[in-house]
């Protein structure tokens, strides 16, 4: 492992605009040719964020990248310390990415805020606690029990309906009861309700 006077550690990026055909592998292939692997001689590139965007005018599809680089740090030159010295300033700095042509990326320093940080637990699964699975199925016996309690004051306000229904000399429940129906009879009228 290289000593941390011979590395550098390289700012986060952003790149607020590449072709839309390029993915995460070319840029970070770009980038490990420009700075080469990290001092454990791993890749420079810790992860790389690609967020889909349409041009306003034209409606072409383009790309803005966030590139975040290795803690580790990568190998110190004069010409990545002009890099970091630029970009921690502010300024833009244009990246060459097919060399010798002069098609190329700005870079800019990140300055979005990290939504999570590293000492954070990102949610994972999981294997459920006893506890949890516990509680879990007591609420599913008491949302049964009050299912069942509360099937059971439907039927008996459903009777009492009934019963005071028929008390009352109506018969609205059985209104509209169908007559048997006779299959040789020559009229539909058999099969209609009377009302």
């Amino acid at each position: 492992m290289a000593s941390v006077a011979a590395s550098i550690v390289l700012p986060s990026l952003c790149l607020p605009r590449i072709y839309h055909k390029f993915d995460e592998a070319y840029v970070e292939q770009v980038f490990n040719h420009m700075f080469g692997t990290d001092t454990d001689g791993k890749s420079c590139i810790k992860h790389i964020d690609l967020v889909g965007r349409d041009d306003r005018r034209t409606g072409e599809a383009f790309w803005l990248v966030f590139i975040h680089f290795s803690n580790a740090g990568v190998k110190r030159s004069a010409e990545t310390e002009d890099f970091v010295r630029r970009i921690n300033e502010g300024r833009e700095v244009n990246i060459q990415y097919c060399y010798p042509k002069t098609w190329y990326w700005k870079a800019r320093k990140n300055n979005t805020s990290a939504k999570k940080t590293e000492q954070e637990e990102v949610p994972r699964p999981r294997i459920m606690p006893v506890e949890d699975q516990e509680k879990i199925e007591q609420k599913k016996t008491i949302i049964k029990e009050e299912t069942v309690e509360i099937k059971l004051a439907l039927e008996i306000a459903d009777d009492n309906q009934n019963a005071t229904a028929r008390a009352q000399g109506s018969t609205r429940a059985s209104e509209c009861v169908p007559r048997k129906i006779d299959w040789g009879a020559e009229s539909d009228d058999d099969a209609t309700c009377d009302m």
